[in-house]
């Protein structure tokens, strides 16, 4: 699987809830009806039938999150396509990493959580772009490195005293 990031201006625009009670992201969208999803573990990264990332969503329990100082690269809004070897077929999800394979790190006082693989350095050449309202990708060398994802004030405030 192959990605690419494009800076346009053009994210996509909604609204990102983290769900504490069901361990759960939701994005709600006007946006392109999602055709499937690119999966990292249980946290889903939905497509449209170009491959365009549209938002995430799924179950993503805060009890596996470990609390760390984060500082989220700036992201340019624009648009994060994956290319998949096979067509893209409705409803199915592919997996891109299986659960636990990447770190899953949150910032309570700033209210970002990143999720990224355990051999990624930030390199000064890879592609930043927020694709989704509080959602970016980090691109380096046509592969997802990084996802980071900022939680609201109120639903951060809720998390602060359960994520260890």
């Amino acid at each position: 699987m192959k990605f690419n990031g494009f800076s346009n201006n053009s994210k996509v625009l909604g609204s990102l809830n983290y769900w504490i009670d069901e361990y759960s992201f939701d994005f709600q969208s006007e946006a392109d009806r999602a055709t499937a999803s690119i999966s990292i573990g249980t946290l889903q990264i939905s497509i449209n039938s170009q491959g365009k990332f549209l938002g995430i969503w799924g179950y993503y329990p805060y009890t596996f999150w470990k609390r760390k100082s984060l500082h989220p690269p700036v992201p340019l809004p624009g648009e994060i396509y994956a290319s998949l070897e096979e067509k893209i077929v409705p409803g199915i999800s592919e997996e891109l990493v299986s659960t636990g394979e990447w770190v899953t790190s949150f910032d309570p006082g700033n209210g970002w959580l990143c999720i990224k693989s355990p051999e990624w350095n930030m390199n000064p050449s890879s592609t930043t772009i927020e694709f989704a309202s509080n959602c970016i990708g980090v691109i380096d060398d046509h592969r997802l490195m990084e996802i980071w994802i900022y939680i609201n004030e109120a639903q951060c405030e809720k998390l602060k005293d359960l994520v260890r």
